[in-house]
């Protein structure tokens, strides 16, 4: 029970932080709110987008790793954060199928390339 409740604890850690950072990015980045309605992005506006994608899933594997407990060993904060971050690739294969003439084909390669080692790597922070 506890491993599935820090599985859905790293999804909705990783929304909720994509959500908040990319408030920021409209904030912070001028032309970056027309830019995203187009869909038409400049490329510091895309290493932005996929800045968003790293932290939030550091910040993943950070949240699934504390509902598993100080302790949880190792491998079991992995395995849990491996699932987390597959389903994040699964979740993310559609949006970025939808979304393929948006980006070139490294913007979508390094965002799902880089789901599941960042995730695991948050988990490792815990």
């Amino acid at each position: 029970m506890r491993a599935t409740l820090a599985v859905i604890t790293g999804l909705v850690a990783w929304l909720v932080l994509a959500t908040v950072l990319n408030f920021v990015l409209r904030i912070g980045m001028g032309g970056y709110l027309d830019a995203e309605l187009l869909m038409k992005f400049s490329l510091p506006m895309m290493i932005g987008r996929l800045g968003v994608g790293v932290f939030a899933s550091l910040g993943a594997g950070i949240a699934c790793s504390k509902v598993l407990g100080a302790g949880a060993d190792q491998p079991r904060r992995r395995k849990w954060a491996l699932v987390t971050g597959l389903l994040l690739v699964l979740g993310f294969i559609p949006v970025h199928m939808y979304m393929w003439a948006a980006f070139p084909l490294w913007y979508h390669a390094f965002f799902l390339a880089t789901l599941v080692p960042f995730v695991l790597a948050g988990a490792a922070l815990f």
